[in-house]
């Protein structure tokens, strides 16, 4: 083909046909010009193919990873709704006659004050996209702020997390003073140590009698304020995961 074009332009030139050999020499570079866009072109189309499929694997690893952040995070969630009530239930212990249980009751209701649900989150896809910084693979923008935004939710629930376990620790410290892990146990049917049993306290103590002492009843207000706003965060968080959910599921292809 090339020595085709030689042949003609040789002979244009030996005719002494200067404007027509202008004119087909424009028409080849237009020719060549139009090969390489279309070569460009079909180049193009190759790399977004690519990257098309490429994201379509991303978005599918993400949404495997988010929904067990929104199952997790419900099951946390749902856990540390009933704790809290349970704690609110200490605080409303023996106020009025249809209120007043037993020490066995009581110390199950002490179980649940010094226990918290916590939050795990599953990030290896958002931390491989992070890393690499590959975020932009993701075509949405509103997605990609919406996974920007997933840490420093799941941050703020790690520090009232770790607000809530401290106090917890002092909870427990106060009762380990005051009252008796044994009731505790034996009330909540404690398993952890298998094939051994553990004895009854040989101390006569009822740990009903915390309730008459103001320092527990104020480490009882603190924990449910601290796992109120832990809880406030996780539903919060939650509605992030679901946004999340909705828009990676807009951008998978079906």
């Amino acid at each position: 083909m090339i020595k085709f074009f030689r042949k003609i332009r040789q002979k244009l030139l030996s005719e002494n046909k200067f404007s027509k050999y202008l004119i087909y020499a424009i028409g080849e570079i237009i020719l060549v010009v139009i090969g390489i866009l279309i070569a460009l072109g079909i180049n193009n189309a190759n790399e977004n193919r690519k990257e098309n499929k490429l994201e379509q694997n991303t978005l599918l690893n993400l949404k495997k990873d988010f929904q067990l952040n929104k199952e997790n995070l419900e099951s946390v969630l749902s856990d540390n709704e009933k704790y809290i009530k349970s704690d609110l239930e200490i605080l409303n212990f023996g106020r009025d006659n249809s209120s007043i249980k037993t020490e066995s009751e009581f110390s199950i209701l002490l179980d649940d004050l010094t226990a918290l649900s916590e939050f795990f989150p599953t990030n290896n896809s958002l931390d491989n996209l992070q890393n690499s910084s590959s975020l932009s693979l993701i075509k949405s923008q509103e997605l990609r702020n919406k996974l920007s935004s997933w840490k420093p939710y799941v941050e703020s629930i790690k520090d009232k997390e770790n607000n809530a376990l401290e106090l917890e620790g002092k909870a427990i410290d106060f009762i380990i003073k005051n009252g008796s892990w044994l009731n505790v146990d034996e009330a909540s049917n404690f398993k952890a140590l298998d094939k051994y049993t553990l004895p009854k306290s040989r101390f006569e103590i009822d740990n009903r009698t915390l309730l008459n002492i103001i320092e527990f009843e104020n480490i009882v207000e603190n924990l449910i304020m601290q796992k109120n706003g832990l809880i406030r965060t996780e539903e919060k968080t939650l509605v992030l995961v679901k946004e999340i959910l909705d828009l990676i599921e807009k951008e998978i292809k079906k």
